[in-house]
């Protein structure tokens, strides 16, 4: 295969190019056409000659001239390409557009019937070296982190080596050998329609990702504050309506701890007098040389074995320690989510004050409201308390089981998950979304899945 950074060579070739499939493969220095440039691109016709195209130090000049000799080749012919959407806008990025193409990875996510996530449960992958090896072709891809940053080294100014020629020769001609393969399967599972469907997608997905999605920064911002009081009302609602109930349970366990100890307290005492009685008429020569206490000891031992002593009941509530680490945990949350933390801890404590040290138990409203109760939202065990003391027959407090209920049924469980959908939002969708906008655009430039899900939808790798 030949080597050139001649427009005039691509020029000769694209008119000496026979009518039919033509595969073609980009080298770049990165993943990113907005901060990554283009190495080389290899073309290569079926059945035919091809060529590498060394475009590294081609200037706008270069790409001015060579540009509607690409178009016009792209045009008269259909793209045999792996990882379309990728090449699709690094050429784009030079004003060359492909219309028509065929990826022989989605190709082979139609025969196989999976979607990324599907293949990725059942470790079968959809990169070239994988797919080619299905048909009967083994690659070999670590040459290709030579070109990566290759911008950065002298070997940009040097000709390539003979190992990275034939790497892209490799990479090219695999493609014309997969793709007849495929065919064969294609027709012999009647997928020819659903083929050519995703393959005349391709173009419009990758025009989106190109193209981008303008974000109004400033609105966003507003939006995500919007979600995170929203997340906090929530919060706050729930922890009152779940706090109450977890104060009764806590309330019935220092019940049933106190009643306990206070038998295990009665049975001791009973015992410990039956002791005493047995010593004050044992003879006082048999006393000699022992105190009461070491008979005692003694004497109260197997009693003491088989009657282990409960302890003394303690009041979860009463906790100074968790009032201080939860408020901590509230700080750092309003600190994340932009809000002023001093201004929010103040309105955190006017409804959760510190606990007063030697309460006695009040009434179980009058603790709610007096003494700081540690609720979390994302305790199974302490949810799973609570949906049994409101006979909710649930026992996983996942999302996935949550939204099984219908709507209305529970209104507890209605609002947690209403509560952990605006309190994801802030970091998972809106922060990220906005991390996401590239500075040279401001715009947010999306990678798709074609076929991500194995029901045949797309699915958005970045953002996730």
């Amino acid at each position: 295969m030949r080597i050139s950074d001649k427009v005039q060579d691509l020029i000769g070739f694209v008119n000496a190019c026979p009518p039919g499939n033509l595969a073609v493969d980009t080298e770049t220095t990165g993943l990113s056409w907005l901060d990554d440039r283009l190495v080389a691109i290899q073309l290569k016709a079926f059945g035919g000659a091809g060529l590498i195209c060394d475009v590294r130090h081609w200037g706008p000049r270069d790409w001015e001239l060579a540009a509607p000799w690409l178009q016009g080749l792209f045009d008269e012919h259909c793209a045999v390409l792996a990882n379309a959407q990728f090449d699709w806008k690094f050429l784009r990025s030079k004003n060359v557009t492909i219309n028509r193409c065929y990826d022989v990875l989605v190709a082979d996510q139609v025969i196989r019937g999976l979607g990324k996530t599907g293949g990725k449960a059942l470790g079968i992958s959809f990169d070239l070296k994988s797919v080619a090896a299905r048909y009967g072709v083994q690659l070999e891809k670590d040459t290709r982190e030579v070109f990566v940053e290759m911008d950065r080294r002298p070997e940009w100014h040097k000709p390539f080596s003979a190992r990275l020629v034939q790497y892209m020769v490799q990479d090219v001609e695999v493609l014309e050998v997969v793709f007849l393969k495929q065919q064969e399967e294609i027709n012999k599972r009647q997928l020819r329609e659903v083929v050519e469907l995703e393959s005349r997608a391709i173009p419009a997905i990758a025009s989106i990702e190109f193209n981008g999605i303008r974000i109004n920064q400033g609105q966003w911002e507003q939006f995500i504050q919007q979600k995170a009081a929203e997340a906090r009302m929530l919060e706050q609602q729930a922890i009152e309506e779940i706090g109450l109930i977890v104060a009764k349970i806590r309330a019935k366990k220092y019940r049933q701890a106190a009643r306990l100890y206070k038998e295990w307290q009665q049975a001791r005492d009973e015992e410990e007098a039956r002791v005493r009685a047995a010593w004050d008429e044992l003879p006082e020569a048999e006393k000699v040389g022992i105190t009461y206490q070491s008979w005692k000891k003694e004497k109260m031992a197997p009693w003491r074995a088989a009657h282990p002593n409960p302890g003394v009941p303690k009041y979860e509530s009463f906790s100074g320690d968790a009032w201080e680490a939860e408020r901590a945990k509230v700080a750092a949350k309003a600190v994340k989510q932009g809000t002023q933390a001093h201004t929010f801890i103040k309105e955190w404590e006017k409804s959760n004050p510190r606990p007063a040290l030697g309460m006695v138990e009040p009434g179980v409203p009058e603790l709610r409201r007096q003494c700081y109760t540690p609720i979390n939202l994302n305790s199974p065990k302490q949810l799973l308390e609570v949906f049994r003391e409101l006979d909710i027959p649930l026992d996983s407090t996942s999302k996935e089981v949550l939204e099984k209920i219908p709507r209305g049924v529970y209104p507890l469980v209605d609002l947690l998950l209403a509560y952990r959908q605006a309190e994801v939002f802030p970091t998972k969708f809106g922060e990220k979304l906005l991390r996401s906008i590239h500075p040279k655009t401001g715009r947010i430039h999306p990678v798709y899945l074609p076929i991500g899900a194995d029901t045949g939808r797309m699915l958005c790798s970045n953002p996730p």
